[in-house]
């Protein structure tokens, strides 16, 4: 109950990180960025993109892009090809959005999630200043089985990742309506 107590007091009295948070704030307010900002700039970019995109596709769009129906050999002024551009744009709008809800929520850092630290075992000294932990063979092979399970889901994050980003690097003047 104690370590509650002070972890609350801890997150919520600390003055020095009030005095932070107001200080980007009023970053953000006159220079359009704060320091915090600039220190993790492909989170904060992320999250702009993100939003920006979720509100550019829920928004009522009148065109798609013309590159769409060239590519596709589409006629726009026959309604059926126009709606199949429509849905091809749609799908290209998902994959750039999941992409950047992907990089926003760091869903690609399963590392963090490994069942047990290499901090979790025994310090070993190994000399010259060097450190060396052992966690065990148990746990080693619980984390190898872990991780094998786990590389699939992360190359598929990787994967659409990179789909969303190609796509949003192609289309990037696109994203007007």
């Amino acid at each position: 109950m104690i370590k509650k107590i002070y972890y609350w007091c801890y997150r919520n009295l600390n003055l020095f990180d009030h005095y932070r948070s107001a200080k980007w704030f009023l970053q953000r307010l006159f220079r359009g960025h704060s320091d915090c900002d600039i220190w993790n700039m492909h989170s904060r970019l992320s999250e702009i993109i993100h939003s920006h995109l979720v509100a550019f596709k829920k928004m009522k769009r009148f065109g798609i892009p013309v590159g769409i129906a060239n590519t596709h050999a589409l006629d726009l002024d026959n309604d059926k090809d126009f709606d199949i551009s429509k849905l091809i744009w749609e799908y290209k709008l998902d994959a750039m959005v999941e992409a950047f809800r992907i990089i926003k929520d760091d869903d690609f850092d399963i590392e963090e999630n490994c069942p047990h630290s290499i901090f979790d075992g025994e310090k070993i000294e190994v000399g010259n200043n060097c450190v060396r932990f052992e966690i065990g063979k148990e746990k080693e092979k619980e984390n190898d089985k872990w991780f094998k399970k786990n590389r699939v889901k992360r190359d598929i994050q990787m994967k659409k990742v990179k789909e969303g980003m190609e796509l949003f690097v192609k289309h990037f003047q696109d994203l007007w309506d």
